[in-house]
C-alpha cells in the first residue's frame, strides 16, 4: 500500500509541475494606459491681442506657419499649417507620443494642425479654446485620438511666452 501512495503522490506532483510550467491557451493582450486629456479650455490671465501675438509666436517655435490668422475686437483664431511629425528630436515630434496608433505602428508618416479660438472672459481674462488633428498616412489621412502632449506643449509655451500661468475661474 505504502508504494503505491508514493507512486500516487508522485504522479500528483508531476501533473502539478506540468500544468505549472505550461503555457496556458490565452492571450495576454497589451492595452496602452489611458492618458488624462488636458482640458481644451485654458484661462489666462492676460490681454487678447497680447495672447493672441504669444500664440502666433508659440505655433512658430512648433516649426509652422498660420494657416489662419483672423484678429477682430473680441476674438482671433489662429490655425497652424500642417506640422510633419519626424520620430526624432523632441518626444513632440513623434506619432507614437502625440497619438493613440496601436502595435505597431502602421503609418508611414503622420502630421498634425492646431486651432486656438482666444475670447476675453467677463472677469477680464482670456479664454483660450485648443483643438488638435493629428493624422497618420498609410496610403490615406486617417485622424488619429491625441494623447495631450502637443496640447500640453502649446499651454505650457504660451504660459512661458505670456509670464503668467493658467488659472481657474
Amino acid at each position: 500500500m505504502g508504494r503505491r501512495r508514493r507512486h500516487h503522490s508522485l504522479l500528483a506532483g508531476t501533473l502539478l509541475l506540468v500544468a505549472v510550467t505550461t503555457p496556458l491557451g490565452c492571450q495576454v493582450t497589451w492595452r496602452e494606459p489611458e492618458v488624462q486629456q488636458p482640458d481644451p479650455v485654458v484661462i489666462f490671465p492676460a490681454e487678447l491681442a497680447r495672447t493672441c501675438a504669444q500664440l502666433r509666436v508659440t505655433v512658430r517655435l512648433l516649426g509652422s506657419a498660420l494657416d489662419k490668422d483672423t484678429l477682430e475686437a473680441d476674438a482671433c483664431l489662429l490655425e497652424s499649417a500642417h506640422i510633419e511629425l519626424t520620430d526624432t528630436g523632441d518626444p513632440i515630434d513623434h506619432l507614437d507620443e502625440v497619438a493613440y496608433v496601436g502595435n505597431p505602428n502602421p503609418f508611414s508618416s503622420a502630421r498634425y494642425k492646431i486651432t486656438a479660438t482666444v475670447r476675453p472672459t467677463t472677469q477680464g481674462n482670456v479664454r483660450v479654446h485648443l483643438a488638435t488633428r493629428i493624422e497618420g498616412f498609410d496610403g490615406d489621412y486617417r485622424v488619429l485620438r491625441s494623447r495631450g502632449l502637443i496640447e500640453r506643449t502649446v499651454v505650457e509655451r504660451l504660459a512661458e511666452l505670456l509670464g503668467v500661468k493658467p488659472i481657474e475661474e
